[in-house]
């Protein structure tokens, strides 16, 4: 089950409070409960976020600037702000590439 907007908000501020730059949203791949997603938080970004992510077990569901307009962010189809610095700044394409490469 996805995480709902509810908590996608509340882990947003969460880590905003705390001062990360990044909000990688997982769920666990061996629980289908409500409970299953989960976020974890980076200061990390770019190329470097995207290699970490890759060394989670888990699926990635979308990747949060926590810089930016959550609002903004919320209503894209699927967010993957990896680097606000990128051409494309929700790098669609970076961030399947990243996803399909964990598989790997």
């Amino acid at each position: 089950m996805a995480a709902t907007s509810s908590q996608i908000r509340r882990w947003f501020v969460q880590g905003q409070d705390n001062g990360y730059k990044r909000m990688v949203v997982f769920c666990d791949s061996f629980d289908s409960s409500e409970s299953c997603c989960y976020p974890h938080y980076s200061n990390e970004v770019g190329d470097d976020l995207r290699d970490a992510v890759k060394k989670v077990g888990d699926r990635l569901m979308e990747v949060y600037d926590l810089t930016a307009d959550l609002e903004t962010q919320m209503r894209q189809a699927r967010v993957y702000n990896y680097d606000s610095s990128e051409p494309e700044y929700v790098g669609r394409h970076r961030a399947t590439e990243a996803v399909n490469d964990s598989f790997n």
